[in-house]
C-alpha cells in the first residue's frame, strides 16, 4: 500500500491542477490505509508474539511505555 502511494504521488509530476489535486487525495488515502495496517500489524505482532513472562519487555523495544513522571508517554 505504502509504495503505491508512492507511485501515485510521483504520477502527480507534470500533470494539470485539476487531475494532480485528484490524484494527492487518492495518494493520500492510500497512504493513510497502508500506516494504518502497518502500525496495527505492528502491534499485533509485539503483542501476540512476545512471550507471556516478557510483555513489557516488548511493549519497551516498540517505543510502547507507560507514563513516568517527568516522561512524556509515547502511544501505542
Amino acid at each position: 500500500m505504502l509504495a503505491a502511494a508512492m507511485l501515485l504521488y510521483a504520477a502527480t509530476a507534470g500533470q494539470p491542477t485539476a487531475p494532480a489535486v485528484a490524484l494527492l487525495l487518492v495518494a493520500t488515502v492510500v497512504h493513510t490505509v497502508g500506516d494504518l495496517w502497518h502500525g496495527t500489524a505492528g502491534a499485533g505482532l509485539a503483542y501476540d508474539l512476545a512471550p507471556p513472562d516478557a510483555s513489557a519487555r516488548t511493549r519497551g523495544r516498540t517505543g510502547c511505555w507507560p507514563v513516568w513522571p517527568g516522561r512524556s508517554a509515547r502511544p501505542c
